[in-house]
C-alpha cells in the first residue's frame, strides 16, 4: 500500500472502509482467477487450464480431490504393520509423528469418521476445542504430496480409496483362509499353496504399529492379533488335510510362539505333529504346553486338547489324508 492510499484510508469515514476494502480486493482477485482461454489458440493448453483446482479452505470437493490425486500419483501404499510408511509412487515421504497417527487413525476406521471423535480419540484428555485445533493442525503439517489423500465429507474424514493399507490386505487373506477352513473340500492345493506363499512376507507374523502404546491402537492390535492367529490355525488345518503337514507345522508353530498360552494354536501343532507322524513331537508340545499353562495361570489343558494327544490322531483329520 501506498503512502497515499494510506492517508486516503485514514480519511475515509469507518462506515466506507469495508467498502474501499472489499474494492481493493475485488480488484486484486480477478488478476488470479482463471480466464477462459482461446481454443482455437493452443487447445491442449485450455483443457489443461480447465482442469486446475484452485487451493482454499475447504479443501474442495471430493470427487474433484480424487480426480486430481488419479492425474498426479500413480499409487499410494500405507504401511501399518511393524513400523508406519507412507509411500507415494514409490517414494517414502517423511510424516510427523502426530500427522502420522491421524493418518492410521483414519485408515484403521474403514469409514467417515466424524473430526470430533477423531479428536477426542487422539487425544483424549484434552478439552474438544483444543483436541480440534490439534487435529487441524497435524492433518496440515500432513506433506503436502500427502494431504489429498484425506477426503473430507461433510464434517467426517477418510482416506482416499486409492490407497492401500497393509491391514486392509492381511485383513482379506485373513476372511479367505477363514471361509476355506469352514469347507475345505471346495479348496484345492493350488490355492492352498497360493495363500500360503502370499504369507512368505511375513504379514500374519508382524504386529500392528508396535511401538505406539495409544489406546485406540492396542484395541486394534489386539484384534488383528486375535485374527492372524485364527487365520494361521485355519491354514495349518488346510495343509493338514491337503497332506503337506511340513508347512502346517510351520503355520501353527507360527501361531503358538506369539500367543504361547492360546489352545487353538496348541492343538493345531500337535494335530500337525501327529498328522507328520511325530508322536514325539506330540507329546513334547502338549507337555511344554501343560507346563507353560499351570505357570502363568495355574491352569490346566481342556479335554480336547488332552484327548487329542491320547488318540494320537489330528484332530478332525480321517485315519487317512488326502493328497
Amino acid at each position: 500500500m501506498s503512502d497515499r492510499e494510506s492517508i486516503v484510508l485514514a480519511n475515509k469515514r469507518p462506515e466506507t472502509i469495508c467498502e474501499w476494502k472489499a474494492s481493493s480486493f475485488s480488484k486484486v482477485k480477478s488478476e488470479f482467477e482463471p480466464r477462459a482461454l482461446d481454443d482455437s489458440v493452443r487447445p491442449e493448453l485450455a483443457n489443461r487450464h480447465a482442469s486446475v483446482v484452485w487451493p482454499s479452505r475447504r479443501r474442495g470437493d471430493a470427487a474433484m480431490r480424487d480426480s486430481r490425486f488419479r492425474q498426479r500419483h500413480a499409487s499410494a501404499k500405507l504401511a501399518l504393520l511393524g513400523r508406519f510408511a507412507l509411500r507415494i509412487d514409490g517414494t517414502t515421504l517423511v510424516v510427523p509423528e502426530a500427522s502420522a497417527k491421524a493418518l492410521a487413525a483414519i485408515a484403521l476406521h474403514h469409514r467417515p469418521i466424524p473430526r470430533a471423535v477423531l479428536a477426542e480419540l487422539l487425544w483424549p484428555q484434552r478439552a474438544p476445542d483444543r483436541a480440534r485445533a490439534n487435529l487441524r493442525s497435524v492433518i496440515w503439517r500432513i506433506p503436502p504430496g500427502a494431504r489429498e489423500l484425506v477426503r473430507e465429507t461433510g464434517n467426517c474424514l477418510e482416506l482416499d480409496s486409492e490407497v492401500e493399507v497393509d491391514v486392509d490386505r492381511v485383513v482379506d487373506r485373513c476372511r479367505n483362509l477363514a471361509e476355506a477352513s469352514m469347507d475345505p473340500g471346495n479348496w484345492s492345493a493350488v490355492h492352498i499353496e497360493a495363500v500360503r506363499w502370499g504369507f512368505a512376507d511375513e504379514d500374519l507374523l508382524v504386529d500392528l504399529l508396535p511401538t505406539w502404546d495409544d489406546d485406540w491402537v492396542l484395541v486394534d492390535r489386539a484384534r488383528l492379533r486375535h485374527l492372524r492367529l485364527h487365520a494361521l490355525e485355519a491354514l495349518a488345518e488346510l495343509l493338514v488335510r491337503s497332506g503337506r503337514v511340513g508347512e502346517a507345522v510351520d503355520a501353527a508353530a507360527a501361531a503358538l510362539r506369539h500367543e504361547p498360552l492360546r489352545e487353538s494354536a496348541a492343538v493345531a501343532l500337535v494335530s500337525a505333529h501327529l498328522a507328520s507322524g511325530n508322536l514325539v513331537q506330540a507329546q513334547r508340545t502338549f507337555v511344554e504346553y501343560r507346563e507353560t499353562l499351570h505357570r502363568e495361570m495355574g491352569l490346566e489343558p481342556t479335554n480336547r486338547l488332552t484327548a487329542l494327544v491320547a488318540s494320537s490322531q489330528p484332530f478332525g483329520v480321517s485315519q487317512t489324508t488326502t493328497g
